[in-house]
């Protein structure tokens, strides 16, 4: 297997966005490549054959399960990283908002 393919994967999803997002697509390439050795392993080995319908909703299914149990937050999104959550049925984990506690408004 050619390292430096999935090294540069990694690499450029986690330049690019949120950390959630980031964790996510990491668990889908992680999971692509799963995939992927084990329809090949299913063919070869059991002679079964799995349609690439069949393989996408594998790895849909479980990075939306790797997602789901992720307690990683994120600090800002637009709506392309919304958008790609929403294709893996997940929600957006925002960073809870500073609390004010007292402020003590003084007469200059």
């Amino acid at each position: 297997m050619n390292m430096q393919f999935s090294n540069g994967i990694i690499i450029n999803i986690n330049n690019k966005f949120n950390n959630q997002l980031n964790e996510v697509l990491l668990f889908c390439v992680v999971y692509s490549f799963s995939t992927i050795w084990y329809c090949r392993n299913l063919s070869r080995f059991e002679d079964r054959k799995i349609t690439m319908m069949q393989a996408i909703s594998m790895i849909k299914r479980e990075t939306s399960i790797g997602g789901y149990y992720s307690k990683i937050e994120s600090k800002a999104c637009n709506v392309v990283e919304l958008m790609l959550l929403r294709c893996f049925k997940l929600n957006l984990r925002l960073t809870k908002a500073p609390s004010i506690i007292e402020v003590n408004w003084k007469k200059a």
